[in-house]
């Protein structure tokens, strides 16, 4: 199975960290941040990888090369203007033939990868988005589901008196491939608003 990582982002929270350098490259104990997000879709087996960039892309490149030092494989694409979450991932179709699994690249997770894609595939989903609890939910989007665990809507950034759960968006999905043919080419695209 392949993997995006979405890795585009420029990181205005970050600053000053960010100034010259991509936010996937900052240091999480002395190792960039995406090394780590790396070497944990390589222990769930997930070897061959799309990075999908925009903003101070050179830097990554030159710190993972073709990822052969990590033991994956590294493909690469870059955004000339952004393209949301769902655009970026667009952008990667050529490299994108079966099922796949996408990473917002700038999580920390013990999600079991392996489990989820058991799930999607057991479901025969064409999408599945990891949830997660969160003590505020008014920070993030929230997604309400049924009881046969089916989105049923998202609602960004909600008052308190819209909240009905605290399931947020985990920023992992596992998608099959048609979900790309519901996305424009090269247009700001997100999962969230736009796409699911």
């Amino acid at each position: 199975m392949k993997a995006v990582i979405l890795v585009g982002g420029e990181a205005t929270r970050l600053l000053p960290l960010t100034c010259n350098r991509p936010k996937a490259m900052v240091p999480v104990l002395n190792i960039p941040f995406l090394e780590h997000v790396i070497r944990y879709l390589s222990k769930h087996q997930i070897k061959d990888i799309i990075l999908a960039q925009s903003h101070l892309s050179q830097p990554i490149k030159s710190y993972f090369g073709d990822g052969s030092q990590f033991g994956v494989k590294l493909s690469y694409t870059v955004e000339d203007a952004p393209l949301g979450t769902a655009g970026a991932v667009k952008n990667t179709e050529r490299y994108l033939g079966e099922t796949f699994l996408v990473l917002n690249g700038d999580i920390f997770t013990d999600l079991d990868i392996t489990a989820m894609i058991s799930f999607h595939l057991e479901r025969r989903a064409k999408a599945t988005i990891a949830l997660t609890p969160v003590d505020d939910p008014t920070s993030y989007g929230l997604i309400e589901t049924d009881a046969q665990e089916r989105v049923m809507r998202f609602l960004e950034k909600p008052s308190w008196s819209q909240v009905t759960t605290n399931m947020i968006n985990a920023g992992t999905y596992v998608l099959e491939p048609d979900v790309l043919t519901h996305i424009p080419p090269q247009t700001n695209f997100t999962f969230e608003r736009d796409l699911l």
